[in-house]
């Protein structure tokens, strides 16, 4: 129940988000770190989350093009849900408060992972090795 219910406001995020409110969301990339409040729950996944916050600010300025709008909007969508402190289970309690944040990450996780990787690679590209 809680579960669906966390991913059902992940959902209407997604669906509500546009490029003015992605723009707005990368403009302070150090305050989204601040306010979302990571703790422990996310340390393992902090190199992923700078990642998005990353993606997102290469396709608000344009140097980043190929990837689909439903990526996007699902990325922004993740990060607003972590950051805003109101949702299924409210940040205010003590470690249950990231439960449902741990949930959707997951979630979005398995819709944008490739085109996450994309992006790592583009920009990292693997060089090949000298003949």
């Amino acid at each position: 129940m809680l579960k669906g219910k966390a991913i059902q406001l992940f959902q209407g995020f997604v669906k509500n988000m546009n490029g003015k409110k992605v723009k707005q969301l990368v403009s302070d990339p150090k305050r989204i770190f601040k306010i979302a409040n990571l703790g422990n729950a996310f340390r393992e996944h902090l190199d992923e989350l700078k990642l998005m916050v990353s993606l997102l600010q290469d396709v608000v300025n344009g140097s980043y093009k190929t990837i689909p709008k439903n990526t996007v909007f699902s990325i922004a969508g993740v990060i607003t849900y972590i950051v805003i402190p109101a949702d299924a289970i409210p940040d205010v309690l003590p470690a249950l408060g990231l439960i449902d944040d741990l949930m959707v990450y997951q979630y979005a996780l398995k819709f944008i992972r490739k085109d996450l990787e994309n992006y790592r690679l583009w920009l990292n590209p693997v060089q090949p090795l000298p003949q």
